[in-house]
Parts: C-alpha cells; structure tokens; sequence
C-alpha cells in the first residue's frame, strides 16, 4: 500500500498468536541494524492471507496497524493504494467501521471511512483518490470515473453537466508527447460541446479549495445552461 523501500527496514513487527512478546535483533551484516518486535495477538484464522509463502494478516487490518504510527498523510496514502488495488470494498469499511472503536489511530482512520464510495475502486492513482475524497467531502455530484467518452477514456465525467476533469499525475502527463496527447484529447472533447477542466498533482497540492471551487462553479453554471437548454448533449 505504501510501495517497495529501498533498503531493508529498520523495524518489523511480527504477530505470534501464542508465546510472550519479545524483541529480537538482527545477526547478519545486512540485518544487524533491523529490530523484529514479535507481539502476542488474538488473531482470526480467517484474518490471515498467504502470499509468496508467508502468513500476513488482511490487508484492512494492517492499514489499521499502519495507521497506529504513521502520519494522517501515509495513513491517507495507504488507503487510497489500497482503493485503487481493490483491497478495500464495502465490506472492509463497515468491519473498520466495527474494529477501531477506542483503537489507536482510529482518529485518522474513521474520517476516511466516512468518505468512502464504490467509485474509490474505479481510480487509477492517489491524485484521482484525493480528488474524489474531495468531491465527496463538499458533496458535489458524483462523477463517473474513468469511463469512455468519444472514444478517449475520462478521470471524472459529469454527463448531465457535459463537464470532464482530467487529473494530470507528475507520473503519466510528462514530455512534449504527452502534452500534445492530452491537447488533442482536450480539443476532441470540447468539439462536443464538453468543458474541460485539468489539474495537476502540484496545483491539488497547494490549493486544493481553489481546484474545489473552480469544479463547484463550473457544474453550477453547467446545470443552469443545462435547464436552459443552450447546451446540447
């Protein structure tokens, strides 16, 4: 959820659903500097996942140990990467919803929770999610996510405003080819009759209010123009 490190950890903690809680230390050069904690817990045969040969605890239980220590920001994060690899759906919210009361972190978690839709599962990258949770929070219409529209796929389409917000990430929208690419796309759309509206992960970042304001407006005036019936489908 939070990507690969580049070097070892410096700590890892293990569940033991038997034995006393303990510290261990690491032997070889490469580990000597890594700390094992091994802590006793009561788990659930049926909250433990095996991948590549080891036992991990479900990915929605992790993401509330995560949450313990790490900022609102990583916890943010890793929800978010969570969403967008299918790891979190309806029933891993309400169980979150049922697990944290009085837990350790629950107040960076439970904001999240409330926020939650099924349109989370359609995103593509954590600048679609912070956007979304944006969206949600000012309740503003929800949009269709990632979908085709004229034969361009979308980030976030309103099809009864015929507004597109496109989230240009600093990943996918590099180089001269790609922001002709995107020219393109944004000049097929508007022969439609679609406003186009594009932010990038440094313009959500800074001011995101601004970017919030700009799309509140936007459908605003859309929907007047809309009932008035001077813009067409």
């Amino acid at each position: 959820m939070v990507g690969a490190r580049k070097s070892l950890p410096l700590r890892v903690e293990v569940a033991a659903r038997a034995g006393d809680s303990r510290v261990l230390q690491g032997v070889s050069p490469a580990l000597r500097r890594t700390r094992i904690e091994v802590v006793k817990r009561q788990i659930d045969r049926t909250d433990i996942c095996r991948k590549d040969g080891i036992d991990l605890v479900r990915p929605i239980l992790a993401w509330m140990d995560f949450a313990v220590e790490a900022s609102k920001t990583e916890v943010r994060f890793a929800f978010l990467e969570a969403c967008r690899l299918g790891l979190v759906g309806r029933r891993e919210v309400r169980e979150c919803f049922e697990m944290i009361g009085g837990r350790r972190g629950a107040r960076k978690i439970r904001p999240l929770l409330a926020l939650w839709v099924p349109e989370l599962g359609r995103i593509r990258s954590v600048l679609e999610g912070l956007i979304l949770l944006a969206l949600v929070e000012r309740r503003l219409p929800m949009p269709r996510v990632n979908t085709k529209v004229g034969g361009y796929e979308v980030d976030f389409y309103w099809p009864d405003h015929g507004v597109v917000l496109e989230a240009d990430g600093q990943a996918f929208h590099r180089g001269h080819v790609q922001r002709g690419i995107d020219a393109a796309k944004t000049r097929d759309l508007e022969a439609r009759r679609l406003v186009v509206l594009r932010v990038t992960y440094k313009e959500f970042d800074q001011s995101p209010n601004a970017v919030l304001d700009g799309v509140t407006e936007t459908l605003a005036f859309r929907a007047v123009s809309t009932e008035n019936g001077s813009i067409g489908k």
